[in-house]
């Protein structure tokens, strides 16, 4: 009697607990009411630092001519077909010769004395040495062998020959009768003056 009575205890006591009676060695009781939900998304989203260098700007693409344009120590140097005409790094002059008369866009004259008609304009030629040794080559010309009305103009730079710094001048067209005596010099910037001719007879041509 004494043995159901202790029964009736420990029913009414797990009734209140809201557990059900059973032996010694059973496991606890687990509520399955409610699972346990899981999160699976990814872990870890909100702890990605930002990128150092920052989002990239879109609002203005780059030229193309600054996609394709090279390395400033890649650029091809500019030419070198004219001298240094201030003198900068230019050698000694040594050199005005080399002196060639031709009528323009035609044959190569005799450069002492040669005839042309009065139509042809002749373009003459000569060089100096070294290069960029002299800032002008001058022309002085004469319609008389005495060179009492004499003119002095300048040749224009052409190019480089070889070694050699070439210039060029061009006589207009003269009337029929009319002769041209002419010389060349130069002054280097060493303060060297040389001639063309270097004897007392001028070059000359006759228009007829």
């Amino acid at each position: 009697m004494a043995a159901v009575s202790r029964l009736a205890c420990l029913t009414i006591l797990f009734a209140a607990c809201g557990a059900s009676p059973g032996l010694a060695g059973d496991a606890p009781l687990i509520d399955l009411a409610m699972p346990v939900l899981h999160d699976f998304s990814m872990p870890g989203m909100n702890d990605i630092p930002d990128c150092p260098c920052g989002a990239p700007d879109f609002a203005q693409p780059p030229m193309l001519s600054d996609m394709i344009r090279p390395p400033v120590d890649m650029m091809p140097p500019p030419p070198d077909n004219m001298p240094a005409l201030d003198g900068t790094g230019a050698s000694a002059f040594s050199y005005l010769g080399s002196s060639a008369a031709f009528v323009t866009g035609g044959r190569q004259l005799n450069i002492l004395s040669d005839t042309i008609t009065p139509t042809q304009t002749v373009s003459a030629i000569t060089q100096t040495f070294g290069q960029g040794a002299v800032a002008n080559v001058h022309v002085v010309y004469a319609k008389d062998s005495k060179f009492a009305t004499q003119v002095d103009a300048l040749f224009t730079y052409d190019k480089k020959v070889n070694a050699n710094d070439q210039w060029y001048f061009v006589f207009a067209a003269q009337p029929s009768g009319t002769t041209i005596y002419w010389y060349i010099y130069a002054v280097g910037f060493d303060g060297k003056k040389l001639y063309d001719p270097t004897t007392l007879t001028p070059f000359s041509f006759t228009s007829q």
